[in-house]
């Protein structure tokens, strides 16, 4: 059974899909603002990660701290079962100048991992690891910071 409803007010599920904000900004004064992930781009992402769901299928942005956010599934118990990876040009919001300043500032902090056209978009499926099959997390740090 699906049902759609706020993910933060349901009581559990066994399964989450979400494509959850990653621009990163030092502020949501950007032009999406509802695409404001946080300094790093990766709040939200962390958030859902917190809530302990036993499987969760969730983009992560090169751009927006991708090894903070797999270390981080590790320490909630998760590891990465799957994950399929393309590459993306920078648009309109990810392209905005205040945003373009703090994924630099990102960079240099070894927090984002792009060329100067593109960055990799993961979905990944985080599972807990009691039943996970196997771990790829290593191997999909590898290619968040290939570029």
């Amino acid at each position: 059974m699906i049902h759609n409803e706020n993910f933060f007010d349901s009581p559990s599920a066994d399964y989450i899909i979400a494509n959850p904000p990653y621009i990163p900004a030092m502020d949501d004064d950007i032009y999406m603002p509802s695409l404001y992930g946080g300094r790093d781009g990766a709040d939200m992402t962390k958030q859902l990660l917190t809530r302990g769901i036993p499987n969760a299928m969730l983009m992560i942005s090169a751009y927006s701290d991708p090894i903070g956010t797999i270390e981080y599934a590790i320490d909630q118990g998760y590891v990465v079962e799957d994950f399929m990876t393309s590459p993306m040009h920078f648009g309109y919001y990810s392209s905005e100048p205040k945003v373009k300043q703090q994924i630099i500032e990102l960079r240099n902090q070894h927090k984002a991992f792009y060329s100067r056209n593109i960055y990799i978009l993961a979905g990944v499926l985080f599972k807990k690891s009691h039943s996970a099959k196997q771990d790829l997390s290593a191997e999909l740090i590898k290619v968040m910071n290939t570029l």
